[in-house]
């Protein structure tokens, strides 16, 4: 309904700006050349010149009134935006210290879960040094034990050297007989 009164008021105003200098022009014409000769003097004279001023004010209230009309609307449309904008601002105000407030509530319960767990952990720790000593007397002797490795003699490869440059396997004297037996010319 506000769109409708705006566009209304807007129509009212523009079409009465746009009609008052053709109708002061008409209004001019039509006093000196369509007034009867005898009422010339009325509308020229002291009553004419009130009537015009009267008439005159009138419209310049009626267009001032429509204007000041629009401007209020303007005016309630943009406290209405501002409201919302205020009112969006403070939600989102109370959401952040709603979530500022829950996080710290989530901070608060994991340092108490840590601490209810250092507890705990602080009770086996007391445990644990309790058998410490027992189980680093066994890890020293296993220790000991794995520090003796038994060392097995290395196998010694006996190479020699041909003209490629790259160290070769010596090899027996059997595999060489078996080698030329295999080279040998079949009959």
């Amino acid at each position: 309904m506000a769109r409708v009164t705006r566009k209304a008021l807007d129509l009212a105003l523009a079409s009465s700006k746009a009609l008052k200098p053709p109708i002061s022009i008409a209004w001019q014409y039509a006093k000196t050349e369509m007034a009867p000769p005898m009422t010339l003097n009325f509308f020229h004279g002291k009553v004419g010149q009130n009537l015009e001023g009267i008439v005159s004010k009138t419209v310049d209230s009626f267009i001032s009134g429509l204007e000041k009309k629009l401007r209020d609307m303007d005016a309630e449309e943009r406290r209405k935006i501002h409201e919302k904008e205020a009112s969006i601002k403070a939600a989102q105000e109370k959401a952040k210290l709603k979530a500022m407030a829950k996080e710290q509530e989530r901070k608060k319960n994991e340092a108490e879960k840590l601490k209810k767990k250092t507890g705990t952990a602080e009770s086996k720790d007391a445990k644990k040094s309790d058998k410490k000593p027992e189980m680093q007397a066994g890890s020293q002797q296993v220790k000991k034990v794995e520090a003796k490795p038994q060392q097995q003699p290395a196998k010694k490869v006996e190479t020699n050297v041909k003209m490629t440059g790259k160290p070769q396997p010596k090899e027996s004297k059997e595999s060489s007989k078996n080698k030329d037996a295999k080279q040998a010319p079949k009959k």
